[in-house]
């Protein structure tokens, strides 16, 4: 596949989820992300759900607190969450959603565990 701005790499995805955790995330996130649990396909372990809990427990809230971080992580566009890496693109631009959970999940832990 030719990646585009419509079509980014995995470090491409994975680069736009640090940027935006870093601009508007909890301070030291990076510290709260669990490595071995981390698994972009699961509501319960991916990025935003071990920021902000089971259901948002971590800060206190519910499904309404992880939804507002994607929000505010995505200016909005929820629907393009994908493009940040944070869970698992359309099945028309990425093809096999095994694949590229499998590759976001490796990515993050690279990136996440070259800064430990």
């Amino acid at each position: 596949m030719k990646h585009t701005e419509e079509h980014p790499t995995i470090e491409q995805r994975v680069d736009n989820g640090f940027e935006a955790l870093d601009r508007v995330g909890p301070v030291g996130w990076r510290e709260w992300i669990d490595l071995k649990r981390l698994d972009v396909g699961s509501p319960d372990h991916c990025v935003i759900a071990q920021l902000t809990g089971p259901a948002g427990t971590r800060v206190g809230g519910n499904d309404t607190v992880q939804s507002s971080l994607y929000n505010v992580v995505t200016n909005g566009e929820h629907q393009d969450t994908w493009r940040y890496g944070l869970i698992w693109g359309p099945v028309a631009v990425v093809g096999d959603p095994d694949d590229d959970i499998r590759e976001l999940n490796d990515e993050w832990r690279r990136r996440l565990g070259a800064e430990a």
